[in-house]
């Protein structure tokens, strides 16, 4: 499901132009809550024309605005908010499959923001059924190899027990004389949204 009409699309042509355009690289649906209406009627035919045996990834990125001490009720409402909510519908995404498809290996990974409070981070380990992880979740934070301070906690069914891949350093973006004000690296770019 992408909500972004320009990203699905963007995404469908590059897929045709590398030749890899199929039945299993398409979008489903717009929002996520389209693959659980109507009984569930779209999952369940994503999921029954799914290869025998396979691995299934659920990727996703769940609205923030609620979750991030950065908002308006500074984390404190965080998964009862009006758009941070909408995180529940992951982990009903994976019990479906896992419940439709027990030949398949289903695993979730979720990315969010690292500010929020702890009760909220427990509830999404809870509820991604990872009580127990060690490390989990993995806070990533681009400073160690960017100039930009962005903490994200990543969430994975797959576990913690693998070695953080971490890109090769990059040099910061500006021309010659220039620099962010302050010290340190730059801040995380936020976008106000209400």
């Amino acid at each position: 499901a992408e909500v972004d009409g320009t990203l699905a699309a963007a995404t469908s042509r590059a897929f045709r132009k590398q030749g890899i355009a199929d039945k299993f690289r398409h979008k489903v649906a717009g929002d996520v809550w389209d693959l659980l209406r109507d009984g569930m009627a779209t999952l369940h035919g994503f999921a029954r024309g799914l290869p025998t045996g396979c691995l299934l990834l659920i990727v996703a990125g769940s609205p923030r605005q609620q979750l991030t001490r950065l908002g308006a009720s500074r984390g404190v409402l965080g998964l009862y908010g009006r758009d941070s909510c909408n995180f529940y519908a992951i982990p009903l995404l994976h019990w479906a499959i896992a419940r439709w498809r027990p030949d398949i290996r289903t695993h979730t990974t979720v990315e969010n923001a690292a500010s929020m409070l702890p009760r909220y981070k427990e509830a999404i380990t809870a509820a991604l059924g990872m009580t127990g992880c060690s490390g989990c979740p993995r806070e990533i934070n681009p400073i160690q190899w960017s100039c930009f301070y962005r903490k994200r906690y990543f969430f994975s069914t797959l576990g913690n027990d693998h070695k953080a891949w971490v890109p090769e350093v990059r040099k910061c973006p500006w021309n010659e004389g220039w620099h962010n004000k302050g010290s340190g690296g730059m801040p995380s770019m936020t976008r106000s949204r209400g």
